[in-house]
């Protein structure tokens, strides 16, 4: 059931991102609102919930770019790894807004740049016929960070409140945002 429910939640997303903020840029750059959604989900501390989301994350964005599926994938999900595994190191008190900017932060610069490297491995090993165009990625990274970080606490919301939702379904103890 809660995968189901991840999944409602990241169809919206995905159509509220290809429907609604292609009119909403920032000086050229748009949000990544599935990206924010993993980075919320990561924060969430349930390994295996957070990399089903980077997972279907990551196709979503792959299938909505039309890049080599498996570039955003991939790079999701080795987010979602390192985030998991940072946050389960470092932090062992209480998540503050601190971490979540950090998190938002090499979210857009690591996975912008681990999909460029995987569609242009992909280029030249013949799997993919063009690769993401590294020199757009660069030209906009301040306005898609300064953007993500404008709505990286609202999806972090959404994060939360799709986990407790699942916990209250469950029967489950949930967490206060």
């Amino acid at each position: 059931m809660k995968y189901v429910i991840y999944l409602i939640v990241i169809i919206i997303l995905a159509g509220i991102q290809t429907g609604l903020f292609p009119y909403l840029k920032f000086f050229g750059a748009v949000p990544d609102l599935l990206l924010l959604f993993v980075v919320g989900s990561c924060l969430q501390r349930e390994a295996e919930d957070a990399f089903f989301v980077a997972l279907l994350c990551g196709l979503f964005v792959d299938l909505q770019n039309g890049v080599f599926v498996g570039s955003y994938t991939l790079s999701f999900l080795l987010l979602a790894l390192l985030l998991y595994l940072v946050i389960g190191r470092l932090v062992v008190f209480e998540l503050n807004f601190k971490y979540l900017v950090a998190a938002t932060v090499a979210a857009v610069v690591f996975t912008g740049f681990l999909a460029w490297l995987i569609s242009a491995a992909a280029v030249h090993f013949g799997w993919a016929a063009a690769a993401i165009d590294p020199h757009i990625w660069r030209s906009r990274l301040p306005q898609e960070i300064a953007y993500s970080l404008i709505l990286c606490y609202p999806l972090y919301s959404l994060a939360t409140w799709t986990h407790n939702s699942i916990l209250k379904l469950q029967g489950k103890k949930y967490r206060i945002i």
